[in-house]
């Protein structure tokens, strides 16, 4: 759907959009704006700069956002950037939050131009000319008047590259995986492989502390304007930027300790409780006493129909399919860990007002939706209780994560990330093609191999269907159980859409090949039953491997000599009690080797054994 028939469609319902300043106000009749026409116009925001109203109120921030005095001290970081320097500072020298992006560019390729571009957009944005460091023991933003980009190109047509498209992957993996000083910079590189005269890859490899998901759309789209400007000896046609991302830092460390931000923070204190739960998943291998981020990714299509059957599960609960997929995760996650409380962290853009919209930075916030989810609840009722912890979340997204953990001070534990250990990001959005001048453009997965968080499971919204990602900590999980989770999420995904009132602790999660396996290859225990009774099999066995250890219990190890001449003694025994057949003997014994000997010594008299627990109780035993 198009912006342009989306406000046709709101204008349609009696929705009315009023400009606030540099911001818009959604109001509407009552009983308009439900629940589900609240989240499509949120997940259309970055586009409408819409802040809804809750009974008629706006929720436009009380300080405006305006550049800061050049002439003051270097400015401080944003909360965002704060936390990515104090992470680097602990595990300095990884590529853990690099950001690399690449486009295939075929045609013929001005790299003249392509410098002049890249020049072009970094003049425009202070954050890719920005350093840090440290002043009164905090961090600052030191930014740079100007800063040439280094493009180098690097060529693979030699002839001694045979396997050109394998030995690109391995450069890009290995440039992507190259990391930045933050102290030093510069914190945004690119690099050009030339794979043959038509045909290059341009990478360019960002840190987080300056980039996000949204920044990507920004800076390819405005390097293709400005190229295509070059090539034809024009200005490129760029919006102007009424503020810089220092600006918003200085704007942030004042707003965030207005009452309106002070009450939302108060909210999260109370929705998210003095103890929060850490999600205990199996693992593969035992976790350490760190963090590590060693990474791997796994992926996976559902299908067009599907998705459109998710989406109508939602709608009768008016949830979106944002909602349902993250009832699914906290669904799966209760199954594989047994809790019923699920911490599930969500980025979201965080670019509410019409000065960032074109800002490349690190503006991304998290927020933590805490899912309780118990076994004998339905899925419809799990996804309105999703829909609810959404809704609040949303509406208290102005707090970043890392006041947020200040303010609720979960357990400290170097080895997991604070309030949650899985992320779930959606993408409704399809990411767009640069248009350059007279060139083929495709995008290029790169990949720096690094797992932020236990797992991030990564959904992208297509004509075609979802795609999800799973990234997934190879320290702890093995490829082939990352694997079965996302199978085991798209086997829920069809059982949900199928049957919304089941309980959730019944769902189906198997994928047939895996249930087939469990179920009943597994359980293919079928033998041939020796003939003969149990004592004459012992004894037989005792004639053959008499040294061998027919017994191994924490009272004693006996061979089937050992078991044989024990067992005889306890038959003759009996005998002289007069058991025989047709009789039946108790043992009231703890398991072990002592109970065998008795077993095997009542069957050789020919009567039956009871056993009977010594824990039972006295009136039971007698």
């Amino acid at each position: 759907m198009t912006l342009q028939s989306f406000l046709a469609e709101l204008a349609a319902l009696g929705v009315e959009l009023h400009r606030e300043g540099e911001s818009l106000r959604a109001s509407a009749p009552p009983g308009v704006l439900t629940a589900d026409l609240q989240a499509r116009i949120r997940a259309r925001k970055p586009e409408l700069l819409v802040h809804l109203a809750a009974n008629g109120q706006g929720t436009a921030a009380p300080l405006p956002l305006v550049p800061r005095d050049r002439l003051l001290d270097p400015p401080p970081t944003s909360f965002d950037q704060q936390r990515l320097w104090y992470l680097d500072r602990l595990e300095p020298g990884t590529a853990v939050y690099n950001v690399p992006t690449a486009q295939r560019l075929r045609g013929p390729l001005d790299v003249d131009a392509l410098r002049v571009g890249l020049d072009t957009v970094v003049a425009r944005h202070e954050a890719l000319r920005t350093r840090f460091d440290v002043a009164d023991g905090n961090p600052v933003q030191i930014i740079s008047d100007r800063l040439a980009t280094e493009l180098l190109v690097l060529d693979l047509t030699a002839p001694a590259t045979e396997d050109r498209e394998a030995a690109l992957q391995a450069l890009l993996a290995r440039e992507a995986a190259t990391p930045f000083d933050l102290a030093a910079g510069p914190l945004f590189r690119g690099r050009l492989v030339r794979v043959a005269d038509d045909d290059h890859v341009l990478l360019l490899n960002v840190h987080h502390i300056v980039f996000d998901g949204w920044s990507y759309d920004l800076l390819w789209a405005e390097l293709a304007e400005a190229y295509d400007a070059t090539v034809k000896g024009r200005e490129p046609d760029l919006p102007d930027l009424p503020v810089q991302y220092a600006d918003y830092a200085v704007w942030q460390r004042e707003w965030i300790e207005t009452p309106a931000v002070r009450r939302q923070l108060e909210y999260w204190r109370q929705t998210l409780g003095d103890d929060v739960p850490v999600l205990e998943l199996p693992t593969d291998r035992p976790r350490g006493a760190t963090q590590t981020f060693g990474g791997g990714v796994v992926r996976r299509r559902i299908d067009a129909p599907l998705k459109s059957a998710l989406s109508a599960v939602g709608r009768q609960e008016q949830a979106t399919l944002f909602m349902v997929l993250a009832a699914a995760l906290a669904t799966l996650l209760q199954r594989h860990a047994r809790q019923e409380r699920i911490m599930v962290g969500t980025p979201i853009a965080n670019r509410d007002r019409e000065a960032t919209e074109r800002l490349i930075g690190l503006f991304l916030n998290t927020l933590v939706l805490g899912i309780d989810v118990k076994s004998h609840e339905t899925f419809r009722t799990v996804l309105s209780r999703v829909r609810d912890v959404c809704l609040g979340a949303f509406e208290h997204r102005d707090v970043p994560f890392e006041r947020l953990v200040e303010a609720v001070q979960p357990k400290r534990d170097l080895s997991r990330t604070p309030l949650f250990q899985v992320l779930f990001s959606f993408v409704e959005t399809p990411v767009r093609s640069p248009d350059f001048h007279d060139l083929v453009c495709e995008r290029i997965d790169v990949s720096a191999s690094a797992a932020r968080t236990d797992l991030t499971f990564m959904v992208w919204s297509t004509e075609e269907g979802l795609d999800v990602g799973l990234e997934y900590n190879a320290d702890l999980f093995d490829r082939a159980s990352a694997e079965g989770l996302l199978s085991r999420f798209e086997v829920l995904l069809r059982s949900v859409a199928e049957q919304p009132d089941a309980a959730v602790g019944r769902i189906p999660l198997l994928p047939p090949a895996e249930r087939q396996r469990v179920l009943v290859e597994w359980n293919r225990t079928e033998a041939p039953i020796p003939e003969g009774a149990v004592h004459d099999l012992v004894a037989a066995r005792c004639r053959v491997q008499g040294d061998a250890v027919a017994v191994l219990g924490e009272d004693a190890t006996l061979t089937y000599g050992d078991l044989e001449r024990r067992a005889n003694r306890v038959a003759r025994h009996l005998a002289t009690l007069g058991i025989g057949r047709k009789a039946i003997v108790g043992i009231c014994a703890e398991r072990g080797a002592e109970m065998v000997v008795a077993l095997l010594g009542i069957l050789k008299t020919g009567a039956a054994y009871l056993p009977l627990d010594p824990d039972f109780p006295g009136e039971r035993l007698r």
